[in-house]
């Protein structure tokens, strides 16, 4: 297993705005292992990720403009949505 700075700072708890408790860990690969309905671009078995960068809020306004790297409230993976530690 791998500990990155990150992952310190999610279990030591120094982000602000943190909810503990929080499974740290933001380098997460596995294998779909189902689909919800009407999924059509994944298949079962298909190897996934997801960085640290897990997804955007939508409403701020570098993403109401289609900016979403610049997204001013990004969803940080094993930091403000659990991640995954079984490296």
């Amino acid at each position: 297993m791998r500990i990155c700075h990150t992952d310190a700072a999610t279990v030591t708890g120094i982000y602000s705005g943190l909810t503990l408790p929080r499974v740290p860990g933001h380098e997460v690969v596995g294998h779909i292992d189902a689909l919800g309905a009407g999924v059509s671009r994944w298949e079962i078995g298909q190897r996934v990720g997801v960085g640290l960068i897990g997804g955007e809020d939508g409403v701020c306004e570098p993403c109401r403009r289609g900016d979403m790297v610049n997204c001013q409230n990004p969803v940080t993976t094993g930091v403000a949505v659990d991640g995954d530690m079984r490296k």
